[in-house]
């Protein structure tokens, strides 16, 4: 399922929350952006690449690794995430999909 994903499975969940589970419990992340990337190379019929960035709360930060989204109906998966920010409204991540 998640090499079929694409940046319009999402386009229309910007500013939705999903659920991550961590180590210690849950969090809810709210998805802020679905961008489009350019991609050098791409052969006919592979994936567009795109990028997903998430807010989460200020603290904890996770680490980047892989964690489990729930996103509702389209359903659970595991993404690589990187915490790429953190301000007063909480803590940015990125995820890519290429």
């Amino acid at each position: 399922m998640l090499a079929d994903l694409t940046c319009e499975h999402f386009e229309h969940r910007v500013n939705q929350v999903s659920r991550v589970s961590f180590d210690s419990g849950d969090l809810e992340f709210r998805l802020v952006e679905c961008r489009r990337l350019k991609s050098r190379g791409r052969s006919e019929g592979d994936r567009e690449p795109f990028s997903l960035t998430f807010l989460g709360p200020r603290l904890p930060v996770l680490p980047q690794r892989i964690y489990n989204f729930d996103f509702g109906e389209l359903g659970a998966f595991d993404v690589f995430i990187v915490p790429i920010g953190s301000d007063r409204s909480g803590t940015t991540y990125e995820a890519v999909f290429a």
